[in-house]
């Protein structure tokens, strides 16, 4: 984990994810027909922006790449610490990959 950043607890308040984007489902898994969900572990940073990610649970096929790809463009409300925006770990950022959800970009 980064300096500065801190995991969930006593003087943390958790950030809130406001905007979410569905992942792009992988020309690979599509035709494997792999479904699944990828838990992914974040710092949110001050700004509400989600870097370093990393995958916890992976599902393979390129899913994890592209569960990653849709998190970093995900926006939160940032986390606090003793009050402060701070930057927060949060490992339950859970993308789910379905072929019927999603073929590429975001669904309209």
């Amino acid at each position: 984990m980064p300096p500065g950043v801190h995991r969930p607890g006593p003087d943390v308040i958790p950030p809130v994810l406001v905007t979410r984007t569905q992942p792009e489902y992988s020309e690979a898994a599509r035709l494997a027909g792999l479904e699944g969900t990828v838990l992914l572990e974040a710092v949110i940073d001050e700004d509400g922006s989600a870097t370093v990610v990393r995958v916890a649970r992976p599902l393979g096929l390129d899913l994890d790449e592209k569960a990653i790809d849709a998190v970093r463009v995900w926006h939160f409300k940032p986390g606090l610490y003793r009050a402060l925006p701070a930057p927060i770990l949060t490992d339950d950022a859970v993308v789910s990959t379905a072929a019927s959800k999603t073929t590429g970009g975001t669904p309209g």
